[in-house]
């Protein structure tokens, strides 16, 4: 019995002990911790990667002509994905500095006399490189989440991106910092950082097969759109399939790269190569080496690398003229309603006006080509819901006057003075803005202003006939007519 209790109290001292012991290397791990990342140049450095990355999205935010990310899902993943590929060089000169730094004071001499394992030296080593730039991405990415948390309307968060940008930041800061470990001369982080933004910026060179420079470079991960729906006239064919021009999307790439999950697994495996040479552990340095190498000529499909698009419902709403927005403008329909009711009031009785109007993501000024959607059965005008109210209006009025095919005939050239009347008119008194118009605009405004309603819209019947036929548009009827269709064109 006596002695199952001292077994009992050895057991228990040996625990007491360990625990102990453990607990004093976890608070030294600590304090040297602490002392490692208030030393070098990586904290002013993680300050200057910061405002590049609040410089390069906040354009997008406060630019009048660019796409709101604050309220779309998808284009603050692209936010997230275009300011770390601007700020990635920053990151990565100063981790090779910070590198460079320790070695020439000295400092790896005293971290093999210190009595730690070589992975916690090695960690201890490279922290400050890997933790300050990491962090500050961090707290850039909660920042863009919770900007766009209270305003998205569709789709979900970027963690695809994210996670993505993450161990690309995690990996290429830890080979930064090794390469200055290794080569501590001053140039070299000038030519990292230089050489990692050429990386970057021949992203789009691929081999035929994904080498591990390509596996290591920038990629855009960010979804496409699939839109579902009702389909609108003339966009058929961007329903139920994958948009065919995405704002966000980046220059062709090949047709072979690497695939998401081996993206991520090489960039995990590329960090724990440099905690191994740091470590002097050699030989899961070269097994690492050599799964990177077999990973290298993996011939993969580029389709594999995209996530799968986004489902984006396409709402419309009832009566005419109909207002189609995608889901994630759903945000903006008490505006565009109020667009589309004016629009509506200006063509009321109007044969061959526009019977709907489309705002996605993709949509903009401008028109596709004259065809199908220019026919009797109905025509759209797109527009960009998150334009400035007075562009939206200036840029929807310009569409239906020029009604998709204004331009294509000569003999219409010389009433384009009619096209610019009829553009001015639909726009709002108070939105028209101080630019001035040629005299012959503004009285052609005024008369059309000051005919009767009856007169104006068998007119307006008139000139949207002559453009979707690329015939002479008539002339605008005298004061007190009471149809314009014996009038002759317009010389």
């Amino acid at each position: 019995m006596t002695r199952k209790v001292v077994a009992a109290t050895g057991f228990h001292v040996r625990v007491r002990n360990a625990w102990a012991r453990r607990t004093d290397s976890g608070a030294g791990h600590l304090r040297v911790l602490r002392a490692q990342l208030r030393r070098g140049p990586a904290a002013p450095g993680a300050a200057v990667f910061t405002v590049v990355l609040l410089l390069t999205a906040w354009p997008s935010r406060t630019s009048p002509h660019e796409e709101a990310w604050h309220g779309d899902w998808i284009n603050t993943s692209a936010v997230l994905g275009s300011s770390l590929a601007f700020g990635l060089p920053v990151a990565v000169g100063v981790a090779c500095w910070q590198g460079g730094a320790q070695t020439r004071a000295g400092m790896r001499w005293a971290q093999e006399q210190a009595v730690r394992p070589p992975v916690a030296r090695a960690l201890l080593a490279c922290a400050p490189s890997v933790l300050w730039p990491l962090t500050a991405f961090l707290a850039f990415t909660l920042l863009l989440m919770g900007m766009t948390w209270w305003t998205a309307t569709a789709g979900a968060p970027p963690c695809l991106e994210a996670a993505y940008s993450t161990l690309l930041l995690t990996a290429l800061t830890a080979l930064a910092h090794v390469l200055g470990e290794l080569l501590p001369l001053r140039v070299v982080p000038v030519l990292a950082a230089v050489g990692s933004a050429l990386l970057l910026s021949l992203n789009s060179a691929r081999t035929s097969y994904g080498s591990l420079a390509n596996g290591l470079t920038f990629y855009d991960v960010t979804p496409d759109r699939r839109y579902t729906g009702r389909p609108v006239p003339g966009y058929e064919d961007d329903f139920g399939s994958p948009s065919a021009y995405d704002y966000w999307e980046t220059s062709a790439p090949s047709d072979v790269t690497w695939p998401y999950w081996l993206l991520l697994a090489l960039l995990a495996t590329a960090t724990a190569t440099a905690v191994g040479v740091l470590a002097r552990r050699w030989l899961p340095v070269a097994l690492l080496c050599a799964a990177l190498t077999s990973a290298a000529v993996l011939p993969v499909d580029y389709a594999a690398t995209r996530p799968e698009p986004v489902l984006m419902a396409v709402r419309c709403s009832r009566g005419t003229p109909v207002l189609c927005l995608s889901d994630d403008r759903a945000a903006f329909h008490q505006e565009s309603r109020r667009m589309v009711a004016h629009f509506a009031a200006r063509l009321a009785d109007v044969r061959g006006a526009p019977s709907h109007y489309l705002a996605t993501a993709e949509t903009g000024r401008g028109c596709r080509s004259p065809g199908p959607y220019t026919s009797p059965r109905g025509w759209t005008v797109e527009f960009a819901a998150t334009d400035a109210p007075d562009i939206r209006f200036d840029e929807v009025a310009h569409d239906i006057a020029m009604s998709c095919s204004l331009g294509s005939n000569d003999s219409q050239r010389h009433a384009e003075y009619l096209v610019a009347a009829v553009h001015t008119w639909l726009v709002p008194v108070e939105r028209r803005g101080p630019h001035t118009r040629p005299p012959a605009v503004r009285r052609a405004v005024a008369r059309l202003s000051a005919l009767p309603h009856r007169t104006r819209a068998a007119w307006l019947t008139d000139y949207f006939t002559a453009l979707r036929r690329d015939s002479p548009i008539p002339g605008l009827p005298a004061p007190g007519a009471d149809s314009p269709s014996r009038k002759k064109p317009a010389r």
